[in-house]
């Protein structure tokens, strides 16, 4: 399959009302707000969109919501992870009907399931909705203990187009790159470490960041790509202001910078931050003025005061 993903891709909140029901209208605002700012394309239903906390007729309101607004001026890549083949296999169907460019597929996990297995759940799926796949390598999340040889194995199937890096393992990450042998997009799944994938070879980045500084993160892309290492180099420094956004380290954003990009590049495995970035991030673009409530779907952490003033003086740094 000929179409790859490249670019600055932000992962859309799901807005939602009091009574935590999806709020479609403040997702069409919210699209229609990121159409204006020179990104490459959106991820509906991502981690960031509290896609497991939705129910398969949720999901569809969703999809229909955002393509009925977003149409074809955009390309839209939905979070497709269901909990079951068969509901993935539905939820897709679906989502390709309305528009959808391609999927982001994870496998949630609550028995334990294995390489065949998940290889087998992939080749269904594809098999079953011929669109583009992004292979969504979440370790910490899914729990799913798949060798750099396995993800290669998966992305060899036709339809699977690239991969969506979430780990802060860098080697793991160059691994991947060095066993895929096709036309491939190895995709950032944080802002952080983005720069130094697109220098391994990726070819873009899927993160919530680009929700709040996306001229910064698109900066970043389009000056690497006209060879303008160090204009990068310069943006990248700006978005580890932040840092506190995701992480309650105390380090200046110089230090935690190298801190992190060490770390990674040992191949060190970094545990969860403890923080819901689901509910910080609908506060940060509340308090940025588009019109979303930060409530997130229960049992998801919601935000608190302190909290709140971190996100205050983090947008302050952002935008000084």
């Amino acid at each position: 399959m000929s179409i790859r993903f490249e670019g600055v891709f932000p992962v859309l909140p799901t807005p939602l009302r009091e009574d935590q029901s999806p709020d479609l209208d403040g997702l069409c605002s919210l699209a229609e707000h990121y159409l204006k700012k020179n990104i490459h394309g959106l991820v509906c239903l991502g981690s960031g969109g509290e896609f497991p906390y939705f129910s398969l007729d949720e999901k569809r309101e969703i999809v229909k919501a955002i393509m009925s607004v977003v149409k074809d001026r955009l390309p839209i890549i939905v979070g497709n992870g269901c909990m079951s083949t068969k509901e993935t296999i539905a939820f897709s169907e679906y989502a390709a009907g309305w528009g959808a460019a391609g999927f982001l597929m994870a496998v949630p996990t609550y028995y334990p399931v294995g390489f065949k297995d998940v290889l087998s759940h992939f080749k269904m799926v594809s098999k079953a909705v011929r669109k583009p796949i992004l292979y969504y390598h979440y370790p910490e999340n899914t729990r799913l203990k798949i060798s750099p040889v396995e993800v290669a194995k998966i992305c060899e199937i036709d339809t699977v187009v690239g991969i969506k890096e979430t780990t802060l393992n860098l080697r793991e990450v160059r691994r991947h790159i060095m066993l895929i042998k096709k036309p491939f997009s190895v995709l950032s799944g944080t802002s952080f470490l983005f720069l130094e994938i697109m220098k391994m070879g990726g070819k873009g980045v899927i993160c919530p960041l680009p929700l709040i500084i996306p001229e910064t993160v698109v900066g970043i892309y389009e000056r690497f790509m006209k060879g303008d290492m160090k204009g990068a180099e310069e943006l990248e420094r700006k978005i580890f202001k932040a840092l506190p956004l995701f992480s309650e380290i105390p380090l200046p954003s110089g230090i935690a910078r190298h801190a992190l990009k060490l770390l990674a590049r040992l191949g060190f495995p970094l545990g969860a931050s403890g923080i819901a970035i689901q509910a910080t991030f609908k506060e940060a673009l509340s308090q940025m003025g588009l019109k979303i409530s930060p409530l997130v779907r229960t049992p998801l952490e919601q935000i608190d005061e302190r909290r709140k003033r971190v996100i205050e003086k983090v947008l302050k740094e952002l935008y000084c």
